[in-house]
Formats: structure tokens, sequence, C-alpha cells
């Protein structure tokens, strides 16, 4: 079945001060490491990147210019995948220390029964609303999770939804608001999303503190031993 994937890369990176996507994590670009592990799962690889980067050389198959949302450039993706393409892969180069499991995981878990699969890590702390200064309202960790990247969906079902509503934060949100069952894979608390220089420093240590364990007990080892046979 034919899986393509869809790098998100298209944001002006304005919390961070510049292109985030272009930054270097241990000699790599944020996009480069999304790329190799979109590639993991998929047999092709979609880039959506700004306006004026389109001539931007990377290893993807394909690079696409987005637009001034997080939906528009979604739709530039899915309108650059073929007729063949099933289910779609869509990960964001901001999270570039994505274990390699989440991708088959959330690939196997996108079965004929959900529209699609995702990672989900429980809250670590109880929610507060507040309003005014004041703390209107609590709610427990309890049942309460984050939501995380790569997704995965049908390919024709994740269309119809962005024809049905063209406005959303995420494809997931957009799925469940219209109704569609999702199912989700244990998330990582290590798949970070860099939003300010700080984040990419502690996804440095990170990558660095990966780099020191022993081969047999690194994140990415263990599963690699934990990939299903395909």
């Amino acid at each position: 079945m034919d899986v393509w994937g869809i790098v998100l890369a298209g944001g002006e990176g304005r919390r961070f001060g510049g292109h985030k996507q272009f930054e270097l994590l241990g000699g790599v670009t944020l996009l480069e490491h999304a790329i190799n592990l979109v590639r993991l799962s998929c047999s092709h690889v979609v880039v959506v990147v700004p306006q004026a980067t389109e001539n931007l050389r990377c290893s993807a198959d394909l690079v696409v210019v987005g637009g001034p949302e997080r939906a528009d450039s979604v739709r530039a993706g899915l309108a650059a995948l073929p007729d063949s393409a099933e289910r779609v892969l869509i990960h964001d180069a901001a999270h570039p220390l994505a274990a390699p499991r989440l991708f088959h995981e959330a690939v196997a878990g996108c079965t004929d029964l959900v529209a699609g699969c995702l990672p989900l890590l429980a809250l670590a702390n109880t929610m507060a609303w507040v309003d005014g200064g004041i703390v209107q309202r609590a709610q427990s960790k309890e049942g309460v999770f984050t939501m995380q990247m790569p997704m995965v969906f049908w390919v024709d079902k994740l269309r119809d939804a962005h024809l049905a509503s063209r406005d959303t934060t995420d494809d997931a949100s957009l799925m469940v608001g219209l109704g569609h069952p999702m199912s989700y894979i244990p998330g990582e608390p290590d798949n970070l999303h860099i939003t300010t220089p700080s984040d990419l420093r502690l996804a440095a240590a990170i990558l660095q503190a990966r780099q020191d364990l022993p081969a047999a007990t690194s994140p990415t080892a263990s599963a690699a031993a934990q990939t299903p046979m395909s």
C-alpha cells in the first residue's frame, strides 16, 4: 500500500526569529532530520516550504510552496500527491527528535476502522483555565493528552475534510471535529516541538545524550528492534 510523506516546513518562524526549519541540529538541518525520519516508512517525501525558498536543495522527492497558514501548506502538499497515494504521513520539520517507532506505528495504526492515527502523550500536570488574571477552573490530568507528530491519514478522507473546513490548526483536530474516529499510539517526551532558540538548545542536549548512549540501548536502536517486518 502506497504511503507518501509530507514534511511541513512552510512556517516563517516568527517566535523563533527566523526560518527555524533551516537551523542546524547536530550538523544537520531540522528539515533534513524530518525528511530522514519520514522516509523510514514512506515511499516518497514531499516538502512544503515558504515562498522564495522553492529552489531549496534537500533530499526530498518533491518541493512545493506552502501558504500563509498551516492548513494552506497541508493542502499544497496533498495537491502534490499522485492518485496512487492511499495514506499520507504528515510530519513537521519542527519535530526533529521523533523516534523512528512513531512513524512505523502510526502507519500501522491507520487502519480501515479509523480516519487516521497519531501519537498522544499523557499530560504531566493538572490543567488550569485563567481569565482576567484569575484561575477560573482546574481539571485533573487524568485522561488528558497532548497531540504529537507524525500523523497518518487516509488521503481521500483528509482531502474531503479540508474541503469541508478550510480553517484548522491541525489535521487531527479537523478530523475529530468532523466526527471521524482517530486511533492513537503512545507519544514520547523527547518528541519536542522546536518553537524558540531555547528549544533548539534543549534538542541539542537530548541529541548529544542519545549519541553518548551505547548503540544497544539507544532509542533509535530500540525502536528499530521493535519495528515489524514489512
